[in-house]
């Protein structure tokens, strides 16, 4: 397969689109390939929350301890849910992988879906996530910069708070940019991992170099969805962001998938070798 291609690199247009078109095209598929361990995880955080909310902002500024108190009273649920969230993560991105590059799409709902290849696959992917906190530092750094923008800009109109809480917001969405491009160099080198070979992280970061920044692009693309809905809950608070945090849920799962349907067909377009079949996702765009 050859991925679609723009004047520099790959259409961005086109494979955001196909991503996206590839995912809600069978909704089943995208909750087969999520999986048990994934809706369970998902649901004991929703009960956590729902039973036993967190602290909300008001409460740990009047008390700083709030929060601590909070996971420590709550440790076993959040230990249980990100163990269940981890190995539904790993067995979502294996078989999304496995979906795009084989057209492997034998994975039923009930599927444990916890080997070799799946364990594999997550411990590459928080390689490549270890390796993504200089950007996220970088990111943190330009949401600070534009909070204290946002702050003196709005505060001669006596709104000083929003304007820091926009400018941060806005801080994190174009930093959040600069988070795709490591993950669009590397994250490539572990599509092979699901395909029951060995990882290319160093390969993948030497191979996608020239298409590197429309890469990053069309991932920055696919997660705004979430990202938007992160930002609204994060500028609104009460019923919105509840309503927000709701909804980001099923948003979530489908940028995920989207992101690593992508990925799959750039280690397509950049690493793998010709034998390899690839399932059919062309769509008309």
């Amino acid at each position: 397969m050859t991925i679609s291609t723009g004047a520099t690199g790959p259409d961005i247009r086109q494979e955001v689109t196909l991503a996206y078109a590839a995912v809600l095209g069978d909704p089943w598929r995208l909750v087969r390939f999520a999986g048990l361990p994934f809706l369970a995880g998902v649901g004991l955080f929703l009960w956590l929350f729902w039973s036993n909310p967190s602290p909300d902002a008001a409460t740990m500024q009047q008390d700083p301890g709030a929060m601590s108190r909070w996971v420590a009273s709550n440790s076993g649920y959040l230990i249980v849910g990100s163990l269940l969230m981890l190995w539904g993560y790993a067995r979502f991105l294996v078989r999304w992988y496995r979906w795009t590059a084989l057209g492997d799409d034998d994975a039923t709902l009930i599927d444990p879906g916890l080997g070799r290849r799946e364990l594999r696959t997550i411990g590459w992917t928080i390689v490549v996530g270890l390796a993504t906190i200089p950007a996220f530092m970088l990111l943190s750094l330009l949401a600070a910069a534009l909070a204290l923008i946002g702050a003196v800009a709005f505060g001669i109109a006596g709104a000083g708070e929003f304007g820091a809480n926009v400018g941060g917001q806005l801080g994190s969405l174009l930093g959040f940019f600069l988070v795709c491009y490591m993950v669009a160099r590397l994250s490539p080198g572990v599509v092979p991992v699901a395909l029951d070979t060995g990882s290319a992280l160093a390969r993948s970061w030497r191979e996608t170099v020239p298409v590197a920044t429309v890469s990053a692009m069309i991932l920055w693309l696919i997660a705004l969805p979430s990202n938007l809905l992160s930002v609204v809950g994060a500028l609104t608070g009460g019923i919105v962001a509840d309503a927000t945090g709701l909804i980001g849920i099923p948003v979530t799962f489908i940028v995920y998938a989207a992101s690593a349907i992508f990925t799959a067909r750039l280690w397509q377009a950049t690493l793998a070798p010709n034998q390899v079949p690839s399932v059919d996702t062309d769509v008309e765009v």
